[in-house]
């Protein structure tokens, strides 16, 4: 499994997204996150949502990049929202809303079938 996702994240980094993809190493917590552009991503569930999980991760990755390579009023907020991250708001961050719109539709695109917990729904809507 976690071969078919190097490869996925891979193609995504280089064909959609047009940057160098990220090392990815698994995780032992519970979670993925992404730490100094690296993906750590928890392996233990079924397929479709670990590959969710990895693709909102490398759109993170993808918003660091940014932020580094621009001075934009998007590169800003982000940045803000980077360097502010509050859990118990995450629903209405910028950075999370794009991530978490980026993983869906990267997973659509695919052809995996998704089934979306409601607070991603919530969030995948603004």
């Amino acid at each position: 499994m976690l071969e078919k996702i190097i490869d996925i994240i891979f193609f995504v980094s280089k064909d959609t997204l047009k940057i160098e993809p990220p090392k990815i190493y698994i995780s032992n917590f519970y979670y993925s996150f992404i730490i100094n552009n690296e993906i750590y991503i928890n392996i233990k569930q079924e397929f479709k949502y670990v590959l969710f999980q990895a693709l909102h991760e490398l759109r993170h990755h993808y918003q660091l990049l940014y932020i580094m390579n621009n001075t934009d009023s998007k590169s800003l907020r982000w940045k803000e929202e980077f360097n502010n991250y509050n859990k118990s708001n995450y629903k209405n961050l910028t950075i999370e809303i794009d991530a978490y719109k980026f993983a869906y539709k990267m997973i659509k695109m695919l052809g995996i079938k998704y089934p979306l917990s409601k607070e991603v729904k919530e969030v995948i809507k603004k």
